[in-house]
């Protein structure tokens, strides 16, 4: 029964929810197959900014972390929610920002390599590419990159590269 709730609550994860029912559930059922579940201390910290470990990500399940970023405001989240995924952009190689556990909770640890290896076996090629754009849209969130997308330096880039355009400045 275990497995089937954090299946569930997996699927509510934003990154998944431009994808069909179906899909939502092959994907989630994916991250928790690939992902060794670990239980969070208040203070204890996931990710650390500027560390070049940029090959894992994790899955908040329960609980609440902050996300803070040397000369940004620090953002409180709290789960379900994708941590670590803004180094699938970074042009540096380095984390961007420090992620703390603020209360007890869980997350499932994964490696980026085998999520991206693995979609292709248990996902459409179309499906694949919703699940991208799910990951592109958390980052453009987070990171605030739609304002600088509609600048007219940026006009005409495929929204990809008018992405990587924006967070690079941002960065």
């Amino acid at each position: 029964m275990e497995c089937r709730h954090l299946v569930h609550t997996i699927m509510d994860l934003p990154i998944l929810a431009r994808l069909p029912d179906a899909a939502r559930e092959r994907a989630a059922a994916l991250l928790l197959e690939i992902s060794t579940q670990v239980d969070l201390e208040p203070g204890e910290v996931l990710i650390h900014e500027g560390a070049l470990s940029g090959a894992t990500g994790y899955v908040l399940l329960d609980g609440a972390v902050e996300v803070t970023r040397e000369g940004a405001e620090s953002v409180g989240l709290d789960a379900p929610a994708l941590l670590g995924e803004m180094q699938q952009f970074s042009p540096f190689a380095q984390r961007t920002a420090t992620v703390t556990a603020v209360e007890h909770g869980r997350a499932l640890r994964f490696t980026w390599s085998e999520l991206y290896a693995r979609a292709d076996d248990v996902l459409s090629g179309q499906e694949v590419d919703r699940l991208m754009d799910g990951i592109e849209a958390c980052v453009r969130e987070r990171f605030h990159a739609g304002a600088l997308e509609g600048l007219p330096l940026f006009r005409g880039l495929s929204p990809a590269l008018n992405l990587s355009a924006s967070l690079l400045l941002l960065w």
